[in-house]
């Protein structure tokens, strides 16, 4: 296949995305035909962000972003974030993208996560769009959803101490899984992507660390 590829891993926050990402780009992908080895990296989109915006914001963080900047920023530094992903894929065979499928982005009024949990609420920005994908120049290769049942994403949450995150009841995580769903395969139609489903669950995440692992290895060697 062509260098430069993406596949983009998307999640909600929980789903375990990173990690698994992190592991496949660790594995070893050689071809057994030609011998070819393929380079895969990893990169994680809320990191590119981050460094964008604090530049010019300093102290706002990944988590802090979502309700300090208003839809026309958001948009504006996802396209940014768009750049600079293109260019890094141009140094692999297959660079995997963890990102969301959409992100939350809470109302003027909502200036903290408590005032934004207890009395506003949010609207979602589109993380794939035709402002970002033409940037990305027929790179995008593949969308991998990953997903998990509602309750083990809450214990993840709240498990997390590396994170700021909102306490949300199990059926707004539910609907998160579905907006989730819905964004990523309409960003795989408008992008001309393949879109596949990757469950996580508790207990199971050798099998789904597997599953991507052989997916990439299907999409580095078999595809021309």
């Amino acid at each position: 296949m062509a260098r430069g590829k993406i596949l983009a891993i998307v999640g909600i926050s929980g789903t375990g995305k990173t990690t698994l990402a992190e592991d496949a780009a660790s594995r070893s992908y050689v071809n057994p035909a030609s011998g070819k080895s393929y380079k895969v990296g990893v990169l994680n989109s809320g990191t590119v962000m981050n460094e964008l915006v604090t530049k010019k914001n300093p102290g706002l963080d990944v988590d802090k972003m979502r309700y300090a900047l208003n839809f026309s920023e958001s948009k504006k530094y996802q396209e940014l974030v768009a750049k600079k992903v293109a260019k890094a894929a141009k140094n692999y065979d297959l660079l995997l993208l963890t990102t969301h499928a959409y992100a939350p982005t809470y109302y003027e009024e909502c200036a903290t996560p408590a005032a934004a949990k207890s009395s506003c609420g949010c609207y979602y920005v589109p993380s794939f769009t035709k402002d970002t994908l033409r940037h990305f120049k027929n790179q995008l290769y593949g969308i991998v959803n990953v997903v998990a049942p509602a309750e083990d994403l809450a214990r993840r949450r709240r498990e997390d101490a590396s994170r700021t995150r909102d306490e949300k009841p199990l059926d707004e995580i539910r609907r998160e899984l579905c907006f989730e769903r819905d964004a990523a395969i309409s960003a795989s139609m408008l992008g001309s992507a393949f879109y596949k489903e990757i469950s996580n669950p508790d207990g199971k995440e050798k099998a789904a660390s597997a599953e991507l692992e052989s997916l990439v290895r299907n999409v580095l060697v078999r595809e021309k």
